[in-house]
């Protein structure tokens, strides 16, 4: 009997770990955004290869992001880096595919870089850019990556109209102030 319940928990356990698959990613990317005024730049670099053997020799990747915030991106706001070519993409969906001759296993070299423009009626808040569907080959093998989001706070239209109110309304608080405390010495005054 004590054989039965050890054997029982064993097997359940033994069967739960031949039905679990993992999914572990074969390798990963870097997304960093800079911004400058109205215009973000964000470069995808590469990141860890799980098996750095024969490096990689294709990248492909969706781009998402609000169109109501940014201009749609064009062609020419992608630039393929560090021998990167072949760069095709399709504004409709946001795929981006870019090949190279030799393969790279080159951890933290940028393949990618994206400019992204700020429309000029963007509404203030939070939003999100979008690396999904990331895929790589190193001609042997397919291989896959996390998706990566980077957020961040746009300081449109209303954020500009926010910070004129807030202004005007401190202005209008000191001159206030002001005139109490004028008026106070005026009346201290004329007490003497």
């Amino acid at each position: 009997m004590k054989k039965i319940t050890k054997i029982i928990p064993l097997m359940i356990i033994a069967i739960l770990l031949m039905t679990i698959s993992v999914f572990a990613a074969d390798f990963s990317i870097n997304a960093n955004l800079e911004k400058n005024n109205k215009e973000y730049t964000l470069r995808i670099s590469l990141g860890d290869l799980v098996n750095k053997g024969t490096g990689i020799t294709g990248f492909i990747c969706d781009l998402e992001y609000d169109r109501e915030v940014f201009e749609t991106v064009k062609l020419e706001d992608i630039t393929a880096k560090n021998g990167w070519e072949d760069l095709t993409y399709n504004p409709d969906n946001g795929a981006i595919l870019v090949l190279r001759i030799d393969s790279t296993n080159q951890i933290g070299e940028d393949i990618l870089e994206i400019k992204l423009h700020e429309k000029e009626n963007a509404k203030s808040g939070e939003t999100e850019i979008k690396i999904t569907n990331v895929q790589a080959t190193n001609s042997e093998n397919d291989l896959e990556a996390d998706e990566k989001i980077v957020s961040l706070k746009i300081d449109g239209e209303g954020s500009i109209l926010k910070t004129i109110l807030i202004v005007v309304l401190v202005i209008v608080i000191i001159l206030f102030v002001l005139r109490l405390i004028i008026r106070a010495q005026v009346k201290r005054r004329r007490r003497r």
